[in-house]
């Protein structure tokens, strides 16, 4: 699929580029194919758009073939801009897989993968999670400022969800962080009001366009957030101490 021009005025945000893991992306965008199309919106719309997205291999975290992982990367599009992006990870434990053994899988992979481990097996028996389905983690997303307030990357992840993971996996998991301060642990804490406010306003706007809640206990402090994808999944329990 050969997707719309790059103008680089167009990928920056108000104040920085995007996120690290779509520069990178960008990058690679000549070397890489987008062999998936979904149309989103009326054909004959205005403000109808194209998401074009890959699908990496699925492959095992280590040798002991207990966790697998597949991402999806793709592109948002409108007319002959690039508008948004999103980046989800499919995490693939094997059915019946413990939460010692799910955490120190993710454990040696990367820091965000850690975290994302240590919210579940805190708040479920993944014995019993890993049962009902893989895992689905909402792990980045970016819009250009002049297409962000809209529903179209809402649009776009609701289309995916009903095409791809609904009754397949067992949850949607997303981290409600603003990417404008990653990296910036001094003042991105909840103690400071500018990063209080984007915090919860990220979260009343997952919950209203996604259909998530926060976990129960600390991790909805740290804005780790859910929602079932398929019947039979258990509550989340508070943090065990």
């Amino acid at each position: 699929m050969r997707l719309p021009h790059w103008n680089g005025s167009v990928l920056m945000r108000r104040t920085k580029a995007m996120p690290d893991s779509f520069s990178v992306e960008l990058s690679r965008t000549f070397y890489l194919a987008y062999p998936r199309t979904l149309l989103i919106g009326a054909k004959d719309s205005p403000s109808n758009a194209t998401f074009h997205y890959r699908l990496t291999k699925k492959w095992w975290l280590t040798e002991d073939e207990i966790v697998a992982q597949q991402e999806l990367i793709g592109w948002i599009c409108r007319g002959p801009e690039r508008v948004g992006a999103i980046h989800l990870i499919e995490w693939h434990p094997i059915p019946g897989l413990g939460n010692e053994d799910f955490y120190f899988e993710l454990d040696t992979y990367t820091q965000s993968a850690e975290a994302l481990a240590g919210a579940l097996a805190t708040a479920w028996d993944m014995e019993q999670l890993s049962t009902v389905g893989p895992i689905l983690e909402f792990h980045r997303l970016w819009m250009h400022p002049d297409h962000a307030r809209g529903s179209l990357w809402c649009d776009v992840m609701q289309q995916l969800i009903r095409r791809r993971y609904a009754d397949k996996f067992s949850v949607l998991i997303q981290h409600a962080f603003p990417i404008e301060y990653e990296g910036e642990e001094e003042v991105a804490t909840l103690g400071n009001p500018p990063f209080r406010r984007r915090f919860r306003a990220m979260q009343r706007l997952y919950t209203r366009t996604m259909g998530v809640v926060p976990f129960p206990g600390p991790e909805a402090e740290e804005g780790w957030m859910w929602r079932a994808l398929s019947k039979g999944v258990p509550e989340p329990k508070v943090r065990r101490e």
